[in-house]
């Protein structure tokens, strides 16, 4: 992913609208790239600031506090659905395993 790319990604990023694909290579290229690291912490900002002004609750941030605890919660969410992925997989192919052995039991 390229940095004009991953710019415009941001939005789908801080609203949890990337797949599965799009979430881990920005992840990865925000990782390795200040430039829009910084732009990303600054979305974040913005998007804390509408929220806690709608809630009436101003505070200050740690952005990289901030990317970093959004940027794990993604991290463990994907863990999960690779998990789950990988389960349903393995389940799969166990059911198919017995239906071949019934099938050639016969």
């Amino acid at each position: 992913m390229d940095c004009s790319e991953a710019r415009r990604k941001i939005s789908g990023f801080i609203n949890d609208e990337l797949s599965l694909k799009d979430t881990v290579a920005f992840q990865d290229h925000v990782r390795h790239c200040a430039s829009c690291r910084d732009e990303t912490e600054v979305q974040l900002l913005i998007h804390a600031s509408v929220d806690e002004q709608a809630d009436g609750d101003l505070r200050t941030y740690d952005l990289r506090n901030l990317l970093d605890k959004k940027t794990a919660s993604q991290v463990r969410y994907l863990r999960r659905m690779r998990l789950l992925t990988f389960f349903f997989l393995f389940l799969a192919a166990v059911l198919i395993g017995i239906f071949i052995f019934l099938l050639l039991s016969i």
